[in-house]
């Protein structure tokens, strides 16, 4: 999940040189997440604005059409395949809080069977595996689903917290093919916050750093990762088994993008 308020982006192999250039951003000038796919060759950008609509670019962040679907109203995530931008998903807080288009946005369906959490917050899709996605929610009911079959359904991998799950704000998926598929979840809340590890697909989950609210966590590679904290930025070298605080980095990160 990539929360954004000022819209800046630089597309690599799209933008020429290594210059930033800022874009106009969504109609209400507000993206709490992005995602960034290719369809035939082309790239399109989705921004969820919880506030207000989906929004779709099809020229690189200039221009942006507005998802007129009523059931795609204020989306609180939303998540595309890198390979095939026309497959999206987005989650917003409803009792029907997932659903998913295979037409770059014409046309909808509700993919919500057995999410009992109305409330999500991120997506992450395994990279191997484009019909692997994980769902994180806020506290209260179990907050992490996953579905193997393209949204189809939906099992829980709840973390072994109680009485109430920490919020999970973003999770991050890292694959090495000797180590297999890591699922790492970085939560907050009043108890059990911290980051979470996962190394069987979301059965078991053990706590990797405890007592600090992570609201966003990025891999550059397998093993190097980051996580923005309060406190600042925690970085793992070893796949999110071991994290420190680095010295003098910023504080209240509420994202990061390695």
């Amino acid at each position: 999940m990539k929360k954004v308020i000022a819209l800046i982006i630089s597309l690599p192999l799209l933008l020429l040189g290594a210059e930033w250039q800022s874009l106009n951003g969504p109609p209400a000038g507000r993206a709490d997440d992005l995602t960034i796919g290719k369809h035939l060759g082309q790239y399109y950008i989705y921004a969820a604005d919880q506030t207000h609509k989906l929004y779709k670019s099809d020229n690189e962040g200039e221009y942006w059409d507005s998802i007129p679907d009523l059931d795609i109203i204020k989306p609180t995530c939303v998540i595309t395949e890198p390979n095939e931008a026309w497959t999206v998903y987005i989650g917003k807080n409803d009792t029907t809080p997932v659903w998913k288009s295979s037409d770059g946005g014409e046309t909808w369906e509700p993919k919500s069977t057995e999410i009992t959490n109305t409330r999500p917050r991120c997506f992450a899709m395994d990279p191997n595996n484009s019909s692997k996605i994980y769902l994180g929610c806020e506290s209260g009911a179990c907050a992490i689903f996953k579905t193997e079959d393209g949204g189809e359904t939906w099992d829980e991998k709840p973390l072994p917290t109680s009485p109430a799950n920490p919020t999970v704000n973003d999770i991050a998926i890292t694959h090495e093919p000797l180590r297999g598929t890591w699922i790492i979840a970085g939560c907050s809340g009043t108890s059990d916050r911290g980051i979470w590890l996962s190394t069987d697909g979301g059965n078991i989950w053990n706590q990797k750093l405890s007592d600090v609210h992570i609201y966003s966590i990025d891999f550059a590679t397998q093993f190097t990762g980051y996580a923005g904290a309060n406190e600042g930025v925690y970085k793992t070298e070893d796949g999110g088994m071991h994290w420190a605080l680095l010295p003098n980095s910023p504080q209240y990160i509420k994202d990061l993008k390695t």
